[in-house]
């Protein structure tokens, strides 16, 4: 029974077809790790030919340069094709985090 719901939802759930995501952050911090369902096109461009809403992905950072800035912005958007052929930017996320001061 539980199978029988949990695979229904699933072929309800609409899905974002041949997608690409692109991530960029503050100078002197790169991506340098991605982990998910999907292709790395370069270092910070990913292609997915599938993505249904309940996937989640992670990117691991590291921090390559000394900043000065006293906070850091991570930007990340998608760009894709709907099941009715129609193309979207899903989105674009911006974050920004307070750099923390060592005393």
């Amino acid at each position: 029974m539980k199978f029988a719901h949990e695979f229904g939802e699933v072929l309800a759930m609409s899905i974002m077809l041949e997608a690409v995501m692109r991530v960029r952050a503050t100078r002197g911090i790169r991506m340098s790790s991605f982990h998910g369902n999907f292709f790395v096109r370069s270092t910070d461009l990913l292609a997915m030919p599938a993505v249904p809403q309940d996937t989640s992905y992670a990117i691991e950072i590291q921090i390559e340069e000394t900043i000065t800035s006293p906070f850091v912005v991570f930007q990340t958007a998608i760009l894709h094709t709907t099941c009715y052929g129609q193309f979207f930017v899903f989105g674009v996320y911006r974050r920004t985090w307070s750099k923390s001061v060592d005393r």
